[in-house]
């Protein structure tokens, strides 16, 4: 039988969000290293968030590549027209893998590019380890951002989201995370780690590998 032909994302649309999200980007205007900012954390424990301040704040460069699939599939509207049609969560299944697939292509060019690359992804498989890595090999540094979350907390968090991400996952995601962590802090030049379980109380300093400032929340 013939198997069935997987979606992809149209040319078009690709050459839109590249726009969107690469032609901005700039290298470091120090004319150093270039530097990947990498996020570890499981869905909902608040790292779009905290790249998102530490944007506003300068800790992160404005110019920077921000790799995140979800970012992609926002900006597709083949994806928004499906939600109406078929419902958030068949949307997402649809369009999850071509969204990823491009994604890391953005991320190859802004290597080339040289551009600060900011990693909003939750660190889960091994093809992450494998792009940082790829990263290193093209003389960028890594700092990993990792933001701890209670499971429980951040499945609530997930299910008040528009974007349908189904609890199992998350927990499914937690035992991933903690599984590989050791081998992504081992590529990392830093390590610095943020509890983000007590909303009233967010991205608390916990011990780091690293002497990078913290993000101040205040």
């Amino acid at each position: 039988m013939q198997q069935p032909v997987p979606h992809a994302v149209h040319p078009e649309a690709a050459a839109h969000i590249r726009r969107m999200l690469l032609d901005s980007c700039a290298p470091d205007a120090s004319g150093g290293k270039p530097t990947v900012y990498a996020m570890a954390g499981i869905p909902g424990s608040g790292k779009s968030t905290f790249v998102h301040k530490a944007i506003e704040r300068r800790y992160f460069p404005k110019g920077a590549f921000i790799l995140n699939p979800d970012m992609v599939m926002d900006l597709l509207p083949a994806y928004r027209q499906d939600v109406n049609v078929m419902g958030a969560a068949d949307a997402f299944a649809k369009w999850e893998m071509p969204c990823r697939t491009l994604a890391y292509q953005l991320v190859k060019e802004a290597a080339v590019k040289r551009v600060p690359i900011i990693k909003d992804m939750g660190m889960v498989r091994a093809e992450n380890w494998r792009i940082l890595m790829e990263l290193r090999a093209k003389g960028y540094k890594v700092i990993l951002h990792h933001i701890v979350c209670d499971a429980d907390v951040a499945v609530e968090r997930c299910a008040a989201r528009e974007r349908h991400f189904p609890a199992h996952k998350v927990y499914e995601r937690a035992r991933e995370l903690d599984a590989l962590m050791v081998e992504f802090e081992g590529v990392a030049d830093m390590v610095l780690r943020f509890d983000n379980s007590d909303i009233k109380n967010p991205y608390v300093p916990l011990p780091s590998i690293g002497h990078t400032p913290y993000l101040k929340t205040a």
